[in-house]
């Protein structure tokens, strides 16, 4: 019986495109494989934007529906679904929450140097025994 046929033509669908390594000879840049770009300008994904602020895509995908203010400013390009970042606008983002940090950080000290911080503790229903203590 020979009606084995090899992997290949058992196959479904498109059929891959072989994949052609660079050889060494070809090491220089040519004039056609520049950036055109800065490394600036370069367009990250939703999962590269997590990554790069250190939580989950999920997080990224949620809070620019129902927050937008927590990430940074997207874009969408024409034929795209998913939205785009720009490297450069998540780096003043960044930088804009550090500047924001540093404000709230010099409050915060200021606070604490006229007696206003740590804010006191709200107490609870009082003991029995304060309550004795107090006549009620």
């Amino acid at each position: 019986m020979d009606t084995a046929t090899a992997p290949e033509e058992r196959r479904r669908g498109r059929p891959r495109k072989s994949v052609v390594f660079p050889d060494s000879s070809q090491e220089k840049e040519t004039p056609s494989r520049r950036p055109v770009w800065s490394d600036e300008d370069r367009l990250l994904t939703l999962a590269e934007v997590a990554d790069l602020l250190r939580v989950r895509p999920k997080t990224i995908h949620y809070n620019k529906s129902q927050h937008p203010e927590r990430v940074p400013p997207w874009i969408r390009l024409p034929g795209f679904r998913s939205p785009l970042w720009r490297l450069k606008d998540v780096r003043a983002w960044i930088e804009q929450g550090v500047a924001g940090g540093e404000k709230e950080r010099a409050k915060t000290e200021e606070m604490r140097q006229e007696g206003l911080y740590p804010f006191p503790k709200k107490k609870g229903r009082p003991t029995k025994r304060e309550q004795r203590k107090n006549g009620g």
